[in-house]
């Protein structure tokens, strides 16, 4: 071996067992070397070594790697170690694996007696009921999870920005769409086009079957000869040699076959089947292929036609089993179903019977070939259960959890969004292990996915098998966008956007098992429920941890985990065996030094010090508590002066993010928020979160708080608002002149007093004194005060343009003049619908905005020219309905289908919606009519759509390309992937070929469009053109591509 090559199997050698060594238990060879590309940037080099197969330059290294066959067939590789690095090994052996589909331990023991005698510390009172995760759409800041497969973190930051694309973002800067070349010449597609991924990658994986477990051995030597049929066959019509391909799965000695044949083309196999013996496989396989073409009568074969429509034949099956609940084997139903029908039934026709909910089909011996097939029974109800419990539309859902009947539960973690919404399932021999059932099931069900159709269309709330990071999950649809899909994950507790093409119809018998998330708050938590650093401690302390949870709330749940009443628990870890550590009480103690400086006191609480800081039009105070906090801050500032400088502005602006801002006022950075994404007069309105008032402030005055100093980021806001309890007095309001004797009573560097006695959290009401004095208090002094508070002129309305008709107070909810919230419903179902936009003519041009896209056949476009209307209403109804004194407590019987409300998305802003189904008691599917998407609300994310709010147009329009159908007789996946890449969230002008009527859906017409890329100044691109370029459409009439 020469040097050159001696020092690339060295380095090669090296980083393999580097790799290797990170792998507990070792990995397979293919992930062996896509990792080793991943960090080395090319694959192994085994063909540059002299090797011809990468298994056997793994067998030439035992030093560094030994390879082994697991039960499926596959290689494993395990790195060996050397003395430099059996540090690593045995650290990585002391380790514990966090892959997702597992057996989850058990906590070690339960927590001493004493432990669980603590309580937590009284809570505020929390306005209006907390609505599960699972129930209402989460919008308020992001969620984690442990992965539910290798290479995906499960969650993320969701409550980061709008969550939508770019949907919602007033700072953007709208210009009019560039017109096309009056000439349509043959434009480029230029050097910076770039049409997107030819494939969507998805996750493709497909493992290697399960092992065949041992059955009774039978004769080796088969009793018919079909194998012979078949190459008398392949003689006669001169094919040559039969092309048998043999699979050897299992262990040494206990190895199993497959076998594969391809004939004319067809390919015919005996997967899931293994045999004992490669004769028995090739016999196998050859029988398959003379009894499915018929084309001769060896054994039982027979020339009779197959049975193709899967509805024919799972309702014939379902009669011919009538009443035999005990179970008839599989090859028994096929021989009655073909002397009965004098037709054969496919192979596979069990799974298809089973999607359909015709059938129950068990296998007793894995591998075996021979199942059982019974009778579905239909479901019989409780008394106390109700229908829309047991079943949505046709699909029978899984039956409610049943709870332990002690207080003390062991939990496994599963996914933390705030202290009130933390997702755990239940571990034991009841739980778990019938979990770990489900899923090995699943897994062995659906294992040749390409072989099981897809959900072409699927439904709002219906429940589906989806295939997510390499394993099978039970997951309901929440909402369509495009080509992707939200949904839940029922034993999981989290919510995720995967490919509508990753999902499949779930056979029945795996909604026989309860979902294993459940909803749980921590006890005296409630408070923080969404304190800035809260998710990092849960995630430290909690997350996929196996903990004991003692239930506070025991007594007041019923035996089945139902919607409304939710677990309150506290959580012990008793890993340790001398000590248990309460979680609830070690969370407290370390948030309570973190928000001390961040909140006030509780009403009746401790008396504080504080400087005023601002004093609002209003009358709304902010003050800061006496401390050290701000001089720190100011020191960081200082000290990373450079950094900020060094790194400029912050390019992107938006809503509920920190910056830095200079104050134009003193010249000064301060800690930031925007208030409004919208300039006036070329600036940027902010609020000094540390000083407590607004300034406007020129966008290059900006910078993010992020990238310069993370402590600064993550320090609580230091201006705390209040307001004076009985100041103005009533019947009068605040004035400039009542700010100025409360300055002059309080100067800007002298601490005060404060006592909260009551009032919102957000905005308590206080009383002031004076530290060095026992007189009355500020508030007394100034209420007598008259006339530097002007009188509330009679007959003068307060209320905004956007009041709500209802008026809400003290709990309340009356409407004015005594009408019923029934009549006013009733009123505004009978109001005139929505307007649909005013479109141009045919043939005229249209500026578009894709909103999201299905494929070329099926977009949602909006009016360009609209957009700013668009998101002036969505600011308007945002702060309208965050407004807790506009809100009314919804029914059901006020939701009716094809009525137009107001509606909470997941990313936790309102929408005006068009319900399409009542799915349940509690849920409903509406249609964005703005924007096009499909998604499931909880009646308590339901609001009415107010008149105001009824005056602009419908934007949603349905639209689909002209001049174009796809190459197949409909779009591969592949097409609408790149489609969607192409045109979603993007603009474009378009050309109104034709209008046609809408049908099956909501829309009133669809638009025929041809859409052009403007975006470059000079060369106009065709998407239609683009397609037919790349083969993935014919063109039907020339394209407008070359013609005025």
């Amino acid at each position: 071996m020469n040097t050159e090559a001696g020092l690339l199997e060295d380095r090669t050698c090296k980083m393999i067992r580097s790799i290797l060594l990170t792998c507990k238990g070792g990995t397979t060879a293919e992930k062996l070397y896509s990792d080793y590309r991943d960090m080395v940037g090319e694959g192994i080099p085994y063909r540059k070594l002299g090797y011809d197969t990468l298994n056997n330059f793994l067998k030439s290294i035992p030093d560094y790697c030994r390879t082994t066959r697991n039960n499926k067939g596959e290689i494993i590789v395990t790195g060996v170690a050397d003395d430099s690095t059996r540090h690593m090994q045995d650290f990585l052996l002391r380790s514990k694996s966090k892959k997702r589909i597992q057996s989850v331990k058990g906590p070690t023991r339960r927590p001493m007696q004493h432990s669980t005698h603590w309580n937590p510390p009284a809570q505020q009172v929390q306005r209006g009921g907390r609505v599960p995760y699972m129930q209402r759409p989460f919008g308020r800041g992001g969620g984690q999870g442990p992965p539910r497969g290798t290479g995906r973190a499960g969650g993320g930051n969701r409550g980061v920005g709008r969550g939508r694309g770019n949907r919602f973002n007033n700072n953007v800067q709208r210009a009019p769409l560039r017109e096309p070349k009056e000439a349509f010449g043959r434009s480029s597609r230029g050097s910076g086009y770039n049409p997107g991924p030819k494939n969507f990658s998805g996750n493709k994986q497909v493992k290697s079957p399960p092992r065949g477990q041992q059955a009774t051995r039978q004769n080796s030597r088969p009793q018919t000869n079909f194998k012979g049929d078949l190459e008398k066959y392949f003689v006669q019509h001169n094919l040559g040699d039969v092309p048998y391909k043999v699979a050897v799965v299992g262990s040494k000695g206990k190895e199993k076959y497959m076998a594969t044949v391809t004939v004319e083309g067809t390919q015919f196999k005996t997967y899931p089947q293994t045999f004992n013996s490669r004769v028995e496989a090739e016999e196998a396989v050859a029988k398959e292929v003379v009894q499915k073409l018929g084309i001769l009568t060896g054994g039982d074969a027979g020339s009779c036609a197959e049975t193709t429509d899967p509805v024919i034949y799972s309702s014939r099956v379902a009669e011919l089993l009538g009443s035999r609940h005990n179970g008839v084997w599989s090859t028994q139903v096929e021989k009655e179903y073909q002397a009965k029908y004098e037709e054969r039934l496919p192979s596979l026709w069990y799974q298809e019977a089973e999607a359909l909910n015709k059938i129950r089909v068990d296998c007793p011996v894995l591998g075996f070939g021979r199942y059982i097939v019974f009778p579905v029974v239909p479901p019989q109800l409780n008394k106390e259960q109700s229908p829309e419990v047991l079943s949505v539309g046709n699909q029978i859902q899984p039956p409610m959890l049943q709870y332990p009947v002690e207080e003390l539960w062991d939990v496994y973690v599963t996914y933390l969004r705030s202290t009130t919404d933390v997702s755990v399932r239940l571990i034991g021999s009841d739980y778990s292990e019938k979990f770990d059932e489900l899923s090995g099931s699943m897994d062995l069900h659906y294992y040749d996915k390409n072989a099981i159709p897809g959900v072409q269309l699927p439904e709002i709330g219906k429940l589906y098998a989806a295939y997510v990071s390499a394993d099978w999950h039970r997951v309901k649809v929440v909402e369509l966008r495009g080509i992707m899909c939200t949904c839940v994950f029922l034993d999981h507790g989290d919510q995720d956007t995967i490919p509508i093409e990753d999902l499949r119809e779930i056979a029945p018998k795996f909604l026989e098992l309860p979902a294993q998330a459940i909803y749980i708050s921590l006890s005296g938590l409630e408070d923080y429920e969404y304190n800035d650093n809260i998710l990092f401690r849960l995630n430290e302390l909690l997350l996929g941890k196996s903990l004991v949870a003692k239930v506070d709330n025991r007594s007041e749940l019923s035996d089945l985990h139902k919607p409304g009443v939710f677990p309150r628990m506290v959580l012990f870890d008793t890993s340790s065996e001398e000590v248990d550590v309460n979680i609830n009480q070690k969370l407290i103690e370390l948030l309570i030094s973190e928000d001390y400086q961040s909140r006030l006191p509780q009403a009746g609480g401790e008396e504080i010090q504080v400087f005023l800081l601002h004093i609002a039009k209003n009358g709304d105070l902010f003050v800061r508590k006496d401390s050290e906090s701000y001089a720190t801050i100011e020191k960081l500032i200082r000290e990373n002066v450079e950094k900020i400088s060094t790194n400029g502005p912050s390019g992107l602006i938006g809503l509920n993010h920190l910056y830095l801002a200079r104050c134009p006022e003193d010249q000064k950075l301060y800690r930031a928020e925007v208030l409004e994404t919208e300039k006036v007069n070329g600036k940027y309105k902010v609020f000094l979160v540390d000083v407590g008032k607004a300034c406007e402030v020129e966008a290059l005055e900006i910078y993010d708080l992020s990238n310069v100093c993370e402590t600064l980021a993550d320090m609580p806001r230091l201006a705390l608002k209040c307001s004076l309890e009985g100041v103005p007095p009533e019947g009068h309001t605040w004035s400039e002149e009542a700010s100025a004797a409360l300055r002059e009573l309080v100067p800007e560097n002298q601490a005060v007093k404060l006592k909260v006695l009551g009032g919102p959290p957000d905005c308590p009401k206080v009383e002031l004194n004076q530290t060095d004095s026992n007189q009355g208090s500020i508030n007394f002094d100034l209420s007598t005060e008259f006339d530097i508070f002007p009188a509330v002129l009679t007959g003068r309305s307060t209320d905004s343009p956007l009041s709500s008709p209802v008026k809400l107070g003290d709990g309340n909810a009356a409407p004015v003049g005594g009408e019923s919230l029934s009549n006013m419903f009733n009123s505004l179902s009978g109001a005139k619908p929505l307007l649909s936009p005013v479109l141009p003519a045919e043939g005229e041009h249209f500026d578009v905005k894709v909103t999201c896209a299905v494929s070329p056949s099926s977009f949602i476009v909006q009016p360009y020219n609209e957009t700013e209307k668009l998101q002036a209403l969505m600011a308007e109804m945002d702060n309208f309905y965050s407004a807790e004194e506009n809100l009314v407590e919804m029914k059901v019987d006020y939701l009716i289908e094809g009525e137009y409300f107001a509606g909470r998305h997941s990313d936790g802003y309102w929408y005006r919606v068009r319900i399409t189904k009542c799915i349940d008691t509690i849920n409903v599917a509406v249609r964005l009519v703005d924007y096009g998407d499909l998604s499931m609300l909880n009646i308590s994310d339901m609001q009415p759509l107010w008149k105001n709010f009824r005056i602009l147009p419908l934007q949603a329009i349905n639209a689909k390309l002209a001049n174009i159908k796809p190459v197949d007789c409909d779009w591969r996946p592949e097409d609408t992937v790149w489609f969607s890449n192409r045109v979603a969230d993007q603009e474009f002008v378009s050309i109104i070929k034709k209008r046609t009527p809408s049908l099956g859906d909501d829309f009133e017409c669809v638009l025929h469009l041809v859409l052009i890329d403007t975006s470059h100044p000079s060369i106009d691109k065709f998407i239609d053109q683009e397609l037919i370029e790349d083969k993935r459409a014919v063109a039907v009439v020339p394209s407008d591509k070359g013609s005025d």
